[in-house]
């Protein structure tokens, strides 16, 4: 019933089965002796789907993601009230010298844009490294071990289109 065998870290050995014999080959195993336990995969992974153990740590970046964008939009709008607050007598000088409102407020939304956009590139490539370099290290199994196979951190592109956005 296996097609192909592999020989996977201590001392597991893992089976590839025809579709919907997975339980039939591992309780074969079981009972003649040849395995002390078995695991299908199609069944761990239901199992694992709900574990909070499992989804804790990434649930919980995921939270530290979305705060992170707010508080760069909160940070950001301080940055631009407290600007303007500045800049109100060089503006109205500005005016006063002729400067039309369209004019001077294109300028200001042009520097705003430029100063967001360089945020945002800076902030997401930061973001993608630590990713990258944090998500494997908090996933382990249930007994604290690294799983095989490794974590493959997939970013969400939405997800990260949106927040880049946003």
């Amino acid at each position: 019933a296996a097609h192909t065998l592999a020989l996977v870290g201590n001392g597991e050995l893992w089976l590839s089965t025809r579709p919907g014999d997975a339980s039939q080959v591992a309780a074969e195993l079981l009972s003649t002796g040849l395995a002390s336990a078995a695991q299908d995969r199609s069944g761990l992974a239901a199992d694992l789907i709900d574990d909070p153990a499992r989804s804790g740590p990434l649930g919980s970046l995921t939270i530290a993601a979305w705060a992170a964008v707010l508080f760069a939009l909160f940070g950001y709008g301080a940055h631009v009230a407290s600007l303007l607050r500045e800049r109100a007598p060089q503006l109205a000088a500005v005016r006063a010298l002729g400067v039309g409102a369209a004019r001077i407020g294109t300028a200001f939304a042009v520097e705003q844009a430029l100063v967001a956009l360089v945020g945002v590139l800076a902030g997401g490539a930061v973001g993608l490294l630590l990713s990258e370099l944090v998500v494997p290290a908090i996933v382990l199994t249930r007994d604290g071990q690294v799983p095989i196979p490794a974590v493959l951190v997939d970013p969400d592109w939405a997800a990260v289109g949106w927040s880049a956005v946003a």
